[in-house]
C-alpha cells in the first residue's frame, strides 16, 4: 500500500433530510473529505467494500477522512437502525504530475593502455514549449525560445505545485 501525503486539500459535503447533498465527489489522492450533518439524527458513513473502517457522523456535526489510496469509494449513510437511507460515490485519482527535464551526468570510462580517463558527458533534454516556430532573424534565437520555454515550464510547475 502507497501512503500518500495529505494535500491539504478539503471538501465539504453535506448530509442533510437523510441523504448527501453531494452524490459524486472526485478528489486526487491525499485530499480530505469533511462530512457536515445538519440532521438531528446520528448516522455511520460506511464504505459498502470495507476499504476504510467505518466512521461515526455526530447529529449536528462533522466527520473527515483523508483519502491516501486511489480507487472507487461507495459510502453509505446507515441511521441508529441501521438502515441505508444513501450512497456517496467517491472516485479518489491520483494526480497527473508533469516532469520537467533536468540534466543528467552520465559518467563514461575510456580504458587506454597507459591509464584509464573518467570523463563525463552531460545530458540534456529541452521541452519546447513554443506554439510555433518563427523565422529566426539571428543566430541563436531557436536557443533562446528553447531556454525560455524551459524557464516558463519550471516557473508553472512551482507555482502549481
Amino acid at each position: 500500500m502507497v501512503v500518500t501525503t495529505p494535500t491539504g486539500k478539503s471538501v465539504f459535503t453535506r448530509v442533510w433530510v437523510s441523504k448527501f447533498a453531494v452524490l459524486n465527489l472526485q478528489i486526487n489522492t491525499g485530499d480530505e473529505v469533511m462530512w457536515d450533518n445538519l440532521d438531528e439524527t446520528t448516522y455511520t458513513l460506511v464504505e459498502m467494500d470495507r476499504k476504510i473502517g467505518n466512521m461515526t457522523l455526530p447529529n449536528l456535526g462533522k466527520a473527515k477522512y483523508i483519502f491516501n489510496t486511489s480507487g472507487n469509494y461507495k459510502i453509505g449513510l446507515n441511521d441508529k437502525y441501521m438502515q441505508q437511507l444513501a450512497i456517496q460515490d467517491i472516485n479518489v485519482v491520483s494526480p497527473i504530475i508533469s516532469s520537467i527535464s533536468t540534466p543528467s551526468e552520465t559518467p563514461v570510462v575510456t580504458n587506454l593502455p597507459v591509464s584509464p580517463t573518467v570523463t563525463t558527458t552531460q545530458i540534456i533534454e529541452a521541452i519546447d514549449t513554443s506554439i510555433s516556430t518563427p523565422t529566426p532573424a539571428a543566430p541563436g534565437l531557436n536557443f533562446i525560445l528553447t531556454i525560455t520555454g524551459i524557464i516558463t515550464a519550471f516557473i508553472l510547475r512551482q507555482r502549481y505545485k
